[in-house]
């Protein structure tokens, strides 16, 4: 299994890719990140995390992890609180920092097969979502 890549470690801070064609090889990302999230009993991970550039994020919705290949805020209520959050990134998810979150959003992307999924989210699953969408534009918790 991949380690997970720590802060300040470039890859962090770059924009991933987005996934043009969803094959085996995004499957096993996938697959890879679940295990991980498992493992660490993580909210979340995006593959920037795992030194992956792509555009696919994992996160505990309800009591399962769900793949979201191409992740897009697609709408977002005004409502913004600060959120005490870790990550796995930073100093291995020991550090806890205040953020300022949206407190309902709605993503949009496709599943690991390729299938469109939307989920509507709030409070906890809602900051989930933000999080790991932030790693895919290379921004961290400890950039603000």
């Amino acid at each position: 299994m991949r380690e997970i890549l720590q802060y300040p470690d470039h890859r962090l801070t770059t924009a991933a890719w987005s996934v043009k064609t969803i094959d085996e090889s995004v499957r096993q990302i996938v697959d890879e990140m679940r295990e991980i999230c498992i493992e660490h009993h993580a909210l979340g991970l995006a593959a920037p995390q795992i030194g992956e550039t792509k555009c696919i994020i994992v996160v505990k919705y309800g009591a399962e992890y769900v793949a979201i290949v191409n992740p897009e805020l697609s709408r977002v209520w005004p409502k913004v609180i600060d959120h005490p959050e870790r990550c796995l990134s930073v100093e291995h998810g020991q550090v806890v920092l205040s953020v300022k979150r949206h407190k309902i959003v709605v993503v949009t992307g496709l599943d690991e097969n390729g299938k469109p999924v939307k989920y509507k989210a709030q409070e906890f699953y809602a900051y989930a979502l933000q999080h790991e969408i932030d790693h895919l534009k290379g921004k961290l918790i400890v950039s603000g």
